[in-house]
């Protein structure tokens, strides 16, 4: 973040402006929070360390604009930017040609293109709004995930400097020529409180509408920098706290940060409202310290963590490139993960003091260390530091390199997998294939092709059968073109038009419903059951279960359109009387309100039992098929230097929490067999690899089963069934 690095100084409240330590201890802390959540997962509302450095960025950019329009009458523009380019440029670029090139020497070709694309957004500063048109989900992303995803917050902070001062110029030259100094300021003070409060209010309207955008749009962040600006307008009022108020608010307002990391999750509504918890909080601290060093927080202004905060901008542009491109390489463990801290240290630091230092402060980067300051860390021990992070760095990829070469062949990794004999003989060879993947050490010629199997792992018809049956365009909704009533039944016969496969003309029937996992059973179903006569209809929406358990969606139309699709699919079921219906949903579903202990287990259990038992007497049998077990992505973990080993995966515990809730909701269910579908995917030892034979076994980290290998699954799902013809 450009926020982390900027002069920390505040506004003047005296004859010479005050240093800010706590203000590099408040970057320190969330900088820390973003690499924590990113690296372990955990705090789970780690990000909001982002909602604080636009705060920062929002105080420090005013502070320094008025503090200049204060002394000279004027705020010039061309310096402004100058030092803007100079801070935030250099160290930026060498982070994204290093990246660029690492995935290059990494990635296959698909991959490497859109990291690449990513990059040249990255470079113009507008990559926030290209991850915002391509739909990623920034805290549900399931991968691949673009190692340059991080920059979306620095694309905001650079409109928000190019646009702001241009406005403050604006508001000061327009407020100067009819009134004094002071009404200037306070026409600064109204236009940025009013900026706050719509911001504020855009936030909250576009979270709640589409959630997704709203977490890259600059419109929806525009107020959490405002409110930093508003912060550094009422200075002078300030710094007028009394004393025994500042450590409190202080206090007060780490309690508020803290809160939003360790409380906040995937779900929670940001940026509107809950951005607002750790806002405010900031704007505490900061305001807690103007003009009084003394009853600053001691914690946020020790040495070391002031270190931290100094060097937080290397340490945040590198961390996202750092975590993704040292996970297509390395197995999960501990020891990678001590790998990536010390590689990422050593980044941090030798760009910090490589790139950062000496070209913000106007130097080159080859200078004699007598004559550049950034040779120096508190006046000694540059070199030395400067050495130690040359080393580092060299141990580290050396430690990686051999981590690589020497780590556990596949064969060694599947040596304790014994023999998953299933229940029958389709079974029994299946568990002999998967052993045989597990014990590869070499990459077969995969079809479909590693490269781009994000696309051509689809299923035929995906987006048709992931339309859903009630999701018109929100234009006909808007207009009342699509009100109920006879026009919504035929959009409703519409879409079973849209998703339905095999002999139309047939009489016997199978249904397939469920979300996008149920979308990709439907090749497995088809190469079942059209031998047999039968026509298999898909009643799927993506991103939308098919259980009575209210579930969310970060987007919009999925949210709003779930709850009337799985009415119309129950109602379907109930007027089609088919033979067979089968049922499948992800095992990692976004849950409204609280899940509880065990994750929403038990509760979407027993949601998915009561719909079942609301269409089971409308059938001869249902077949709750589990959802794969999630896995790693193909386009991330199979690179140029990967062997099958780095793409082995196991049974996630959530998986496994959700599995066991599911057989004990759904053993009593008239009609109804549940389908454990580990055992089709991974060995008897929890390990699953990436293919069987030549054939990729899932799409992506979230499970979804590639349509040459569920057409394969077929004989499997037959044993179990028996003769569909009854």
């Amino acid at each position: 973040m450009t926020g982390l690095g900027v002069a920390t100084k505040t506004v003047r409240t005296g004859p010479v402006a005050a240093v800010r330590p706590d203000i590099q201890g408040l970057r320190a802390l969330a900088v820390l929070a973003v690499l924590a959540d990113h690296l372990f997962g955990w705090p789970t509302g780690g990000y909001v360390g982002v909602d604080v450095f636009f705060v920062i960025s929002g105080f420090l950019i005013t502070a320094l604009l008025l503090r200049e329009y204060e002394s000279s009458g004027r705020i010039s523009l061309v310096s402004f930017y100058r030092r803007r380019a100079r801070r935030i440029l250099p160290a930026a670029t060498v982070c994204l040609a290093v990246t660029v090139a690492a995935a290059w020497l990494v990635y296959r070709s698909a991959r490497f293109d859109s990291i690449a694309d990513d990059a040249f957004w990255s470079l113009l500063f507008v990559s926030n709004w290209h991850f915002a048109a391509t739909g990623k989900d920034y805290l549900g992303a399931i991968g691949p995930v673009s190692p340059l995803q991080h920059f979306w917050s620095l694309a905001v902070e650079e409109q928000f400097y190019l646009c702001w001062p241009l406005i403050a110029v604006a508001i000061l030259g327009l407020t100067r020529r009819r009134g004094s100094q002071r009404g200037s300021v306070v026409a600064i003070f109204a236009g940025v409180l009013i900026i706050s409060v719509i911001g504020f209010l855009l936030a909250v309207f576009e979270t709640a509408s589409e959630p997704a955008w709203a977490y890259f749009s600059t419109l929806s962040r525009a107020w959490e920098l405002a409110a930093g600006a508003l912060l550094a307008v009422a200075t002078g009022r300030c710094a007028r706290i009394p004393s025994r108020w500042r450590y409190p608010l202080a206090v007060c307002g780490l309690v508020m940060i803290g809160s939003g990391m360790l409380l906040f999750g995937a779900t929670t509504a940001i940026p509107g409202p809950w951005s607002a918890v750790p806002v405010v909080g900031a704007l505490l601290v900061l305001a807690a310290g103007i003009g009084v060093r003394a009853h600053r927080p001691w914690f946020l202004c020790a040495p070391a963590v002031g270190y931290v905060g100094r060097i937080s901008y290397s340490l945040y542009l590198w961390h996202f490139p750092a975590i993704a491109l040292s996970a297509a390489l390395l197995p999960a463990g501990p020891a990678s993960t001590l790998l990536i801290v010390v590689v990422l240290s050593a980044l941090s630091v030798a760009s910090f003091y490589l790139v950062e230092e000496p070209l913000r402060r106007g130097h080159g980067v080859v200078r004699r260390a007598k004559a550049s300051s950034w040779w120096r860390f508190r006046g000694t021990g540059g070199l030395v530091g400067l050495r130690t992070a040359v080393v580092a760095a060299v141990a580290g990829s050396a430690a990686i390199l051999l981590a690589t070469i020497l780590g556990p062949s596949q064969s060694q990794l599947a040596a304790t997998a014994a023999p998953r004999l299933g229940g029958g003989s389709a079974q029994a060879v299946l568990s002999a294939d998967l052993d045989i993947a597990l014990r590869a050490d070499q990459w077969p010629e995969l079809s479909p092709a590693i490269d781009g199997i994000s696309d051509s792992g689809r299923p035929p018809r995906d987006r048709e059968c992931a339309a859903g049956l009630t999701n018109v365009d929100r234009s006909s909704r808007a207009t009342g073109a699509v009100d109920g009533g006879d026009e919504l039944g035929s959009v409703i016969e519409g879409r079973l038009a849209d998703c339905v496969f095999g002999d139309l003309t047939s009489s016997r029937l199978a249904v397939v419903a469920g979300d996008s996992i149920a979308i990709t059973w439907i090749p497995m179903v088809r190469e079942f059951l059209e031998p047999f006569g039968y026509r298999v209809q898909g009643l799927t929406m993506s991103g939308c279960p098919f259980v009575a358990t209210d579930t969310r969606n970060a987007a919009s139309d999925i949210a709003a359109f779930c709850p009337d699709h799985k009415a119309a699919t129950v109602a379907a079921i109930n007027a089609l009387q088919p033979d067979l219906v089968f049922v499948s949903n992800t095992f990692e579903p976004w849950l409204a309100g609280d899940v509880g202990g065990d994750g929403g287990a038990a509760r979407y259990a027993a949601g998915q039992r009561s719909i079942v038992e609301e269409v089971a007497g409308s059938t001869n049998a249902v077949y709750l098929l589990a959802a794969p077990p999630p896995g790693k992505a193909l386009e991330d973990c199979a690179t140029r230097v990967s062997t099958p080993a780095n793409c082995v995966s196991g049974v996630p515990d959530q998986w496994r929490r959700f599995n066991l809730a599911m057989t004990e909701s759904l053993a009593s269910t008239t009609r109804t067999t549940y389908i454990d579908t580990s055992g089709w995917f991974c060995s008897a030892a929890g390990q699953c690899p990436s293919f069987v034979g030549h054939t990729p076994t899932r799409r992506d980290a979230a499970g979804h089963v590639v349509p040459a290998f569920a057409a394969q699954l077929s004989p499997v799902l037959s044993e179990i069934v028996g003769d569909p013809r009854g």
